[in-house]
């Protein structure tokens, strides 16, 4: 079996554009609620079939009507207008600067999915009473054997889940070695939409930053962190 303790006799060979369609069915339906939000969980396992995972983080996302993004998730804070995407590291004390990411806050079109579509991946499909589940083999030779992606039966993305090809030393003994092979779940609940959303929740650029002109500072409460702007880096 190739992901874990699947049960294969479920799964059926389907298209990339089955995929991709249900992708995008899944983006248009978030994306035509106006405000919304979820919440998501983080789980990072050693093995395939480990059932209890060796790291887990929390994360939380505030849509404004397609206009402002935050994005809680690994321990860091990522808002998002029309202009700026700033990440803010409490960890590292750090914010970093750069251009507004469009795939934000745009559906993905056909072009998007261009390289999967020229890949050799093998997709499957898993259909229930509770939604669908999508399997992706992805070629031998890349970082990952593939993932899954499943749907409730709303639309929604509920679960992300990719496995790992290689085999990792996770000891930290010179003499003994510990190889794992991970896997990242990553589960997505608690969806609100439009009136539901709290948006008192939600924090702006202008929140972490004075903008005047070109000139960008921390506000008061994040006066010591340091600024990366990484669109001068990239100019450069």
């Amino acid at each position: 079996m190739l992901f874990g303790l699947r049960v294969l006799s479920q799964w059926n060979v389907t298209t990339v554009e089955d995929f991709k369609n249900q992708l995008k069915l899944s983006e248009k339906i978030m994306g035509n609620q106006g405000n919304y939000s979820y919440r998501s969980l983080f789980s990072f396992y050693e093995t395939f079939d480990s059932e209890i995972p060796a790291l887990k983080y929390e994360g939380n996302l505030i849509s404004e009507y397609g206009k402002n993004i935050y994005l809680e998730q690994y321990g860091q804070i990522i808002v998002q207008d029309r202009n700026l995407n700033i990440t803010i590291d409490t960890a590292y004390k750090s914010i970093a600067i750069q251009k507004s990411i469009p795939a934000y806050f745009y559906p993905r079109t056909s072009e998007d999915f261009q390289a999967l579509s020229e890949s050799n991946v093998v997709v499957k499909t898993n259909l229930s009473t509770n939604g669908k589940k999508f399997s992706l083999e992805f070629p031998k030779g890349g970082k990952y054997l593939g993932c899954e992606l499943w749907f409730n039966e709303k639309n929604y993305l509920i679960k992300y889940i990719m496995y790992a090809s290689q085999e990792i030393d996770n000891s930290n003994d010179i003499y003994e070695s510990n190889y794992i092979q991970p896997k990242l779940e990553i589960t997505f609940f608690d969806f609100q939409f439009g009136t539901q959303v709290n948006l008192t929740k939600m924090r702006k650029v202008k929140d972490f930053l004075t903008i005047t002109g070109d000139k960008m500072v921390p506000v008061q409460e994040y006066a010591d962190y340091q600024l990366q702007d990484l669109r001068i880096e990239i100019n450069e």
